[in-house]
């Protein structure tokens, strides 16, 4: 082996090693978010004033683990019940964003009754988590810290900045991970692919950093002289708990507060859309339609392979539009797959052609084998099986394909 090639195996295996950091990295920060979440929910309980904040944090937090725990069981589903209650267990216990990091980065295998892989699961949490807790808990603390009457604690700062960190480091993280897979980027050119190659992280730590000054911000107006304490003699408990010290914000702080905050995710977006490759400007800001995209993935693309995923979209996207020319080239490429087998096509990819779709009954009847039929028949019993069903992965596609009548 030459210099140049133990080079190349090392650049590959630091950046193995740099991909499993900032996983649990993401899981680290994902657990340390909803920690702190429940820091600030005893600490609002403890204030009879706060109590609505409480309320709405804990909602947050209980909708984003009842979300994670419903895409759990469905994902093991065909799972004995012992499966189902550990995989329960790591959801309510927390510890979920770092088993899903760990089975991403030690490259676990899709088992067999799965619906999808370890990156689509963890991506499906991370999307629920963002959604659910990571941004409405960043309002609902940036509400207490604006309409309290007290001085915000150091601990109130603190979860409020991680809050917003993590919101920040799960988009882009999410964003950077897809944008850079291989099959995302062979399979759809015409939208992965923004992130150049010697970008050096830029777009990644774009929102972070504008997450850290965004914080920053809003604790330097918080503090700041034009901001007025009056102190209460007489202290109530309320008081003590939060602080010590009585604060009004006046008007012109809070439009202050919200005006930088929102020219920092400005220069934010600016930067990114800077940083990304100029042809695909289009992905971000873009007025095409998913009906048109849809079509376009069909018309655009020369792969068979690619031109296939027409069928996993709905077909009232396309069909009015495109319909007789899908139809045309599937009956064309049909006796040659059957022949001679791509090794993508196999019986997930057969069971999506729609009957209609197939001109000549003997090429139907070759393909509808006993397998094929079986899976259209499980898709048809379950609406969640149809909307994962082509998301399998290779390994349990091949595995299910096996199994004869």
């Amino acid at each position: 082996m030459n210099t140049q090639s133990i080079d190349k195996l090392g650049d590959k295996r630091d950046k193995q090693k740099l991909a499993k950091a900032k996983l649990f990295f993401a899981a680290l920060l994902s657990i340390g978010d909803m920690l702190t979440d429940i820091m600030m929910i005893v600490q609002y309980f403890r204030t009879r004033s706060m109590w609505g904040y409480a309320w709405a944090s804990l909602g947050s937090l209980f909708t984003n683990l009842t979300l994670q725990a419903l895409l759990s069981f469905t994902q093991n589903r065909a799972k004995p019940w012992k499966r189902q209650l550990r995989e329960q267990f790591y959801v309510w216990s927390l510890v979920k964003p770092g088993v899903d990091a760990w089975r991403v980065a030690s490259g676990a295998a899709q088992e067999r009754g799965q619906m999808v892989n370890a990156q689509y699961e963890l991506t499906a949490n991370k999307s629920t988590e963002l959604v659910a807790e990571a941004i409405p808990g960043t309002l609902i603390q940036l509400s207490a810290l604006l309409m309290s009457e007290s001085k915000p604690t150091r601990r109130a700062l603190f979860s409020f900045a991680f809050c917003i960190l993590t919101a920040a480091f799960t988009s882009a993280i999410t964003s950077w991970d897809w944008d850079l897979d291989k099959e995302n980027r062979k399979k759809q050119r015409q939208f992965y692919g923004y992130i150049p190659s010697n970008v050096k992280g830029l777009t990644v730590v774009m929102g972070v950093v504008a997450a850290l000054q965004y914080e920053k911000v809003v604790y330097d107006v918080i503090s700041s002289p034009n901001s007025t304490f009056v102190e209460d003699v007489e202290l109530g408990e309320d008081n003590q708990q939060l602080g010590g010290e009585k604060s009004r914000l006046e008007e012109s702080t809070v439009v202050t507060i919200m005006v930088l905050a929102c020219a920092g995710m400005v220069v934010s977006y600016a930067s990114l859309l800077v940083s990304v490759k100029r042809e695909y400007l289009h992905t971000f800001i873009s007025t095409k339609t998913s009906r048109k995209s849809s079509q376009e993935s069909f018309t655009k693309n020369e792969e068979d392979e690619v031109r296939f995923r027409i069928f996993s979209s709905n077909r009232h996207k396309w069909e009015h539009k495109i319909g007789a020319e899908v139809k045309v080239w599937i009956n064309e490429r049909l006796p040659l797959w059957l022949e001679e087998p791509p090794e993508w096509f196999n019986d997930h990819k057969r069971s999506v052609i729609p009957d209609d779709f197939v001109t000549d009954p003997k090429i139907l009847v070759r393909l509808r084998t006993n397998n094929v039929k079986r899976i259209i028949e499980k898709r048809r019993r379950s609406s969640v099986g149809d909307i994962f069903a082509t998301q399998m992965t290779e390994e349990t596609e091949e595995e299910e394909s096996s199994v004869k009548a």
